[in-house]
C-alpha cells in the first residue's frame, strides 16, 4: 500500500500539488519497512532536498531522518547523500530546539553507525588480497567514508570557537559524544553503550588508528598543544 501511496504523491507533484509533509511521512515508513533502498531513494534526490531546506522544522526532521533508516548499515552511505547530510548538519547547527537537536543527533548516530560498518565491511574486502579489483573499489568508498566522518569531526569542533553561539556549542559538543561513541572502541563490555563498536569492528579501527588514514580523524588545537582521536585507545 505504501508504494501505492508513494506514487500518488509524485503524480501530484508532478502537477504542483504535493503535501510535502504528509509524503515525507510516507516515504519514512517506507523506508523504515524496508520498502524503499537507496537507489530508490536517489531517484527521489529532488523531494529530498526539498524537505531538507524547508522552512517547516518538522518537514526537514522528518526528511533528515528518512536518509538515517538503513536495515542493512553493511551497505555504504551514497556519496550524494554524505553531502547533503553535512550540509543540513551545517544549515541546523544554530537551531533552538531541544527536540530538533536531539531529533537529529538520534538520526546523525544511525548514519555514523551505518557508515562504520560499511567501513568494516571495506576492511575485510581489502584483506582479500586475492579480489585485487573488488579491493581498489574499496579502497576508493573507504576513502570516502573516512573523509566524509572527518568532515563531521571538523565541523564539530568549529563551534567550540569561542565566538560562537550557545546552541551550536552544544550540537558541537553533542556531535562529539556521538563521534566518541560510536568509533572509540572500548574493551570493557559493560560499559559498552547501545551502538558502540562491538569486537568485530576492533580490528578495523585498530588498523585506522595506526595508518596514514587516521590522520584525517584527528584535529589539533590552534597551538597544536593537544589533539583529539576518535578511532580508539
Amino acid at each position: 500500500m505504501l508504494p501505492q501511496c508513494l506514487s500518488v504523491f509524485e503524480a501530484n507533484f508532478e502537477q504542483g500539488e504535493m503535501n510535502l509533509c504528509s509524503y515525507m511521512m510516507i516515504l519514512k515508513c517506507a523506508r523504515k519497512a524496508g520498502l524503499v533502498n537507496y537507489i530508490q531513494l536517489i531517484e527521489r534526490e529532488q523531494h529530498l532536498v526539498l524537505g531538507l531546506q524547508h522552512i517547516e522544522v518538522d518537514i526537514r526532521i522528518n526528511t533528515f531522518s528518512i536518509l538515517s533508516y538503513n536495515n542493512k548499515t553493511t551497505v555504504m552511505l551514497p556519496v550524494v547523500f554524505q553531502h547533503h547530510i553535512k550540509v543540513f548538519i551545517e544549515d541546523n547547527l544554530n537551531c533552538d530546539s531541544s527536540k530538533f537537536r536531539q531529533q537529529m543527533l538520534s538520526s546523525l548516530k544511525r548514519i555514523l553507525i551505518n557508515v562504520r560498518d560499511s567501513c568494516v565491511m571495506l576492511h575485510r574486502q581489502l584483506s582479500n588480497k586475492k579480489k585485487e579489483k573488488i579491493s581498489e573499489e574499496a579502497q576508493h568508498h573507504l576513502h570516502q567514508l573516512i573523509g566524509f566522518v572527518n568532515d563531521i569531526f571538523g565541523m564539530s569542533i568549529k563551534c567550540l570557537y569561542p565566538s560562537s553561539m550557545f546552541q551550536r556549542k552544544k550540537t558541537g559538543l553533542l556531535i562529539l559524544g556521538l563521534l566518541t561513541e560510536v568509533f572509540v572502541y572500548i574493551h570493557d563490555v559493560g560499559m559498552r553503550k547501545k551502538g558502540s563498536p562491538t569486537d568485530s569492528a576492533a580490528k578495523f579501527l585498530k588498523s585506522l588508528q595506526h595508518s596514514h588514514e587516521n590522520e584525517s580523524l584527528n584535529v589539533s588545537t590552534k597551538d597544536d598543544s593537544t589533539s583529539i582521536n576518535i578511532v580508539g585507545y
